[in-house]
């Protein structure tokens, strides 16, 4: 049929390992190439100020090229960059000029090639709100046009979720109200309240 390529025998192998060979060959030469054009890119940012090498750098790159976003985190880190489009209209990099703009570290850029630079996470700090809105948004999921349950049971699932989280949330509410440091503002007001309201008798003797 064509198109489908032979079984393998002795000479699709030695044309399959000359090919390897040169796919390592050549990845290695990209990989050292990639290497050098980041060093130059933030080094000539960081000298003249502008950032012509790191842009041409970025647009020599495919948009599939999976550390496309590595370089541009790596740029990010340790240079005062500011990054603006997507991956289908292509990035451009400009200056920050701004008062919370990065530094610039060359040291540490040196010592980090950009596709094994992985910025720290930022941490991320919710509360009950956010936990509820995230449960109601994955049952929402399954309420978009394009979703079909497919069982009675998926249906009945889909149901059950939607009353349990009612009375999650029900009864969370609940218990924050009862918790001690509610309770103790509750005692305290009472204290302050009977200060403020002194007795009959205390009244009458001040008369």
């Amino acid at each position: 049929m064509k198109g489908l390529l032979p079984m393998p025998n002795q000479d699709t192998k030695k044309a399959f390992t000359g090919l390897l060979e040169v796919f390592v060959k050549s990845t290695k030469q990209s990989m050292d190439a990639a290497l050098q054009l980041s060093h130059m890119a933030i080094q000539h940012f960081k000298v003249h100020g502008n950032l012509s090498y790191a842009q041409d750098f970025l647009n020599a790159m495919s948009r599939n090229y999976n550390r496309l976003s590595a370089f541009i985190d790596w740029m990010q880190e340790f240079s005062p960059v500011s990054v603006e489009g997507s991956i289908k209209t292509g990035y451009t990099l400009t200056k920050d000029k701004g008062p919370n703009a990065k530094p610039y570290n060359l040291e540490k850029a040196l010592a980090t090639p950009y596709w094994e630079f992985s910025p720290p996470k930022e941490e991320i700090n919710f509360g009950f709100d956010d936990v509820m809105k995230a449960m109601k948004s994955a049952i929402a999921k399954f309420r978009k046009e394009r979703y079909h349950a497919a069982s009675e049971m998926a249906v009945m699932a889909l149901q059950k979720a939607d009353i349990a989280l009612l009375h999650l949330e029900a009864d969370i509410r609940e218990t924050a109200a009862k918790t001690p440091a509610n309770v103790n503002e509750n005692d305290d007001a009472g204290e302050e309240g009977d200060e403020e309201a002194p007795s009959e008798q205390e009244a009458v003797a001040a008369a």
